[in-house]
Order: C-alpha cells, then sequence, then structure tokens
C-alpha cells in the first residue's frame, strides 16, 4: 500500500531527500497526466518569492509549445524548481535568469540559463554526484538541497527517459539543457491519466 505525501508544503531540501530515497527503493512511480508549462512556472515563481526578492533577480521566461502536453508534472516540476532555485542561488544581485520551453518533434526541451559565478571545467564532471561540494568558488550544487538539487535532476531525466547537458563559462554563465519525451495521454488511449511503474 502506497502512502500518498504532500510535498507542497516541504522545502526543497526535503522533497530531493524523499526523491532520492523513492528512487533508490525503486518505488517511484512515472504518472503521465495534462500540464501547463505557464502553470508551472507561475507556481515555481510563487514559491521562489522570497529568494527572487531578495537576490532582486528578474526571472525572464518563455513558452514556445503548445498550451498542454503529457508529463509527469511532479517530477517535471521539481527538475525545473531545482534547476531555476540554483540559478538564482548562484546569480549576482539583480541578474537576469532565463527559462526557455520549447517543443521538439517528439519531445520537450527545458533550457535554465544564469549569468553568474559558473562552473569551474575542473569541477564540470562531478556537478551530478550527490553532495557534491565544488573546491573552487561557491558550490553550485549547494544550495536548499544541501548538494543534492543537481544529483536529483539527473536521476529524474534519466527516469523519465531524458538527458541533461550544460555548459558554463567560469564566472560568467551556466546554462543546463534537459529534453524529455513526451508520454502517452488520453488522446492515445482514452485515459486522461496513467501511471507507469518502475520495474
Amino acid at each position: 500500500m502506497r502512502c500518498y505525501i504532500n510535498r507542497d508544503a516541504m522545502t526543497l531540501f526535503d522533497k530531493n531527500i524523499i526523491t532520492i530515497a523513492e528512487i533508490e527503493s525503486g518505488m517511484l512511480d512515472i504518472v503521465s497526466s495534462k500540464i501547463n508549462f505557464l502553470d508551472i512556472l507561475l507556481q515555481i515563481k510563487e514559491e521562489l518569492y522570497y529568494p527572487l526578492m531578495n537576490k532582486k533577480t528578474n526571472l525572464q521566461i518563455k513558452i514556445e509549445c503548445g498550451d498542454f502536453i503529457y508529463q509527469d508534472r511532479e517530477k517535471l516540476y521539481l527538475i525545473l524548481l531545482n534547476l531555476i532555485s540554483n540559478a538564482v542561488e548562484f546569480s549576482p544581485l539583480d541578474s537576469n535568469v532565463i527559462v526557455n520551453v520549447s517543443e521538439t518533434e517528439d519531445g520537450i526541451k527545458l533550457v535554465v540559463k544564469d549569468f553568474g559565478e559558473g562552473i569551474d571545467i575542473v569541477e564540470q564532471e562531478n556537478i551530478f554526484k550527490q553532495f557534491y561540494q565544488a573546491h573552487s568558488g561557491m558550490n553550485r550544487a549547494h544550495t536548499e538541497g544541501q548538494g543534492l538539487g543537481l544529483s536529483v535532476v539527473d536521476e529524474l531525466v534519466e527516469l523519465l527517459g531524458g538527458k541533461i547537458e550544460f555548459e558554463s563559462k567560469l564566472l560568467d554563465y551556466s546554462i543546463f539543457e534537459v529534453t524529455l519525451p513526451k508520454l502517452l495521454g488520453s488522446e492515445d488511449n482514452f485515459f486522461d491519466d496513467i501511471n507507469f511503474y518502475q520495474v
């Protein structure tokens, strides 16, 4: 019997800890539902209201896809929340964070770009490791997620059958690009929501 966990009131750290535990136990399900990216990004903007306000960060959102697509909303939300939170944390005051969502031929592409401290090339191969802390400059992975944020993103992207790439220049910028396949939806099988279970 599975218990429903209300993640809305949790901190990002709590969400990441629970997600990692579910992934490692093989108990994390993929749930396809019809989602709207504007709704997701506005909810993230509200959740990050104080970090955005304190850093005077301008969150620029550009959506270039249909009104609705089918994906796992909860996991998509956590992927974007971690990437945007990380970008805000390591951006200077009065900076921009750019979020671009676009539709590809068979999936979706999420791009998050910041103009902060960047990631030293010698650290780049390790940033998706759990609890990793970079030795040069501040640690990009060490946000409220305590070094879990980018690791969770990497795990969720893999679980959803996607891939993540990034480009970074020290003391200049970082770009994280996630590509994900679309999941089946009601147009395909007459159901609004379908559960897919990890084997």
